[in-house]
């Protein structure tokens, strides 16, 4: 092999390198920057590479959470339903792990920004997020494929996504917490 080509093969497998330990780093330490476009380089790259659930090192948390969406369609809403039964993706798919990504950020976001006004819960600051936004749109471009695999034309014009924690106490009572979030106008007919 030629000089040059050792030279430039090894400079290329440090630079990988280099973004590499790079872009972990800024993964791992992201919410020390108040920098958004750092946090979402951050999450682009370590996410899906490096992200391990709670399940691997414990026990499950003593929570399942989850989405559930409905929408308006006919004049009429329909119940509200898990978009993971909703849209029959497996356990396994890419799109699970996204709805989990998508729950994860929208349990963040009611941690930091959830507050009480006169004993009601105010989600205006949820609702203007990026991961709500997020949450809202996943739902649907679900509706706008299931709906093409389907060939059904019912125009849908309003959704509603609500996050709903299924608690499981030691003492065997149940207990759902639903944050209901606003309706929101769409335009799906196909």
């Amino acid at each position: 092999m030629k000089k040059s080509t050792k030279y430039i093969l090894t400079g290329t497998a440090f630079f990988l390198l280099c973004m590499h330990f790079s872009l972990s780093a800024l993964y791992a330490f992201r919410k020390n920057y108040n920098n958004p476009v750092a946090e979402s380089i951050a999450n682009k790259y370590g996410f899906p590479f490096f992200h391990q659930g709670y399940s691997l090192f414990v026990p499950m948390a003593e929570f399942d959470d989850f989405i559930e969406v409905r929408y308006r369609e006919g004049g009429k809403w329909t119940d509200f339903n898990e978009i993971g039964t909703r849209y029959e993706y497996d356990v396994d798919s890419k799109l699970r792990q996204f709805e989990e990504y998508t729950t994860a950020t929208l349990n963040n976001q009611i941690a930091n920004n959830l507050y009480w006004k006169d004993g009601v819960r105010q989600l205006e600051r949820i609702e203007q997020s990026t991961d709500y936004g997020r949450a809202v749109y996943f739902c649907q471009r679900l509706e706008r494929a299931k709906r093409k695999l389907t060939h059904s034309h019912t125009y849908i014009d309003s959704m509603q996504v609500r996050l709903v924690y299924h608690f499981h106490p030691l003492n065997g009572e149940q207990k759902n917490d639903v944050f209901e979030f606003s309706k929101v106008l769409v335009e799906i007919d196909k």
